[in-house]
């Protein structure tokens, strides 16, 4: 399956998004099946087809969230994850 990228727009927002050691990514790779691989600002996703898309319609979720200003914690994690799985 080739593998998708997702960007984030700017370093400080890639960084509140990734969490403190990639917390916040490890917790969507386990959730959502996937390997997630983070350079710079951008995130690489493989996984399956549906896993990836999935992948990408949270990392929207939390990526409005940051530019919004809000601190993205584990719970907001779950919260994205769960809204794309419903």
């Amino acid at each position: 399956m080739p593998q998708r990228q997702w960007v984030v727009q700017d370093n400080q927002a890639a960084t509140l998004l990734m969490g403190r050691s990639d917390e916040h990514l490890k917790a969507l790779e386990h959730a959502l099946d996937v390997k997630l691989t983070a350079r710079g600002n951008v995130i690489a996703i493989q996984g399956a087809g549906e896993a990836q898309d999935r992948t990408l319609k949270v990392l929207d979720l939390l990526g409005e969230w940051v530019y919004a200003g809000q601190p993205i914690r584990p719970h907001v994690v779950d919260s994205a994850v769960r809204a794309v799985q419903e």
